[in-house]
């Protein structure tokens, strides 16, 4: 169902600020029930979400794990997601995009890929992340994990509890990715992973 304070307060803010102020409009994912997306519908635990991963951009070869610059998205815009029944043809698009229009070299190394419930509770039975149905220009089906904000004394220990969060889920993610060197290696992975792609 939409919930149009939901869908009003997220894409009022696309800064890095808006983890923080979703959180607080909404605290516990209050909105992940409702449909923020216009397209629809609310991503279900069991749905499978992907994220494409490059390397140097996102991944570290010789630590064999994804790397932070990316995960603090959680607690900025939101960190991107293309949810199942995504079109082959733009995921295709994306891995161009990310590949060979960066200023510097990326090779393809495949995609996380992971049920939105496995995300969902990281932290259970506190709530550290939300998995949202949201619009993006790049996927008609698209979804953004959003971190909770922690409550704590200080912004010090703030910081240290979003750290200690995200080797959890860098540890969550890293342990689904799909590998895959082309577009067409990958989205064949992808299928026969249970992911389906149009």
């Amino acid at each position: 169902m939409p919930c149009i304070d939901c869908r009003s307060l997220w894409e009022s803010n696309r800064s890095r600020d808006r983890a923080k102020l979703f959180d607080s409009s909404f605290p516990s994912c209050g909105c992940e029930a409702s449909e923020i997306s216009k397209a629809g519908p609310t991503v279900m635990d069991e749905e499978l979400v992907a994220r494409l991963v490059a390397s140097p951009s996102s991944y570290d070869y010789s630590e064999g794990q994804l790397l932070w610059p990316k995960l603090v998205q959680v607690y900025g815009a939101g960190l991107s997601f293309f949810r199942s029944g995504t079109s082959g043809d733009q995921i295709r698009k994306a891995i161009k995009r990310i590949t060979e229009q960066t200023a510097e070299p990326q090779a393809l190394v495949g995609a996380v890929l992971i049920k939105a419930k496995t995300i969902r509770n990281c932290g259970n039975p506190s709530k550290f992340f939300c998995v949202y149905d949201t619009d993006a220009d790049e996927f008609d089906r698209h979804a953004d994990l959003v971190g909770t904000w922690p409550s704590a004394p200080s912004n010090t220990k703030i910081r240290k509890e979003q750290e200690s969060r995200q080797r959890l889920l860098r540890d969550k993610l890293g342990a689904k990715i799909i590998c895959g060197s082309t577009a067409e290696i990958l989205i064949d992975a992808l299928l026969n992973a249970g992911f389906h792609v149009q």
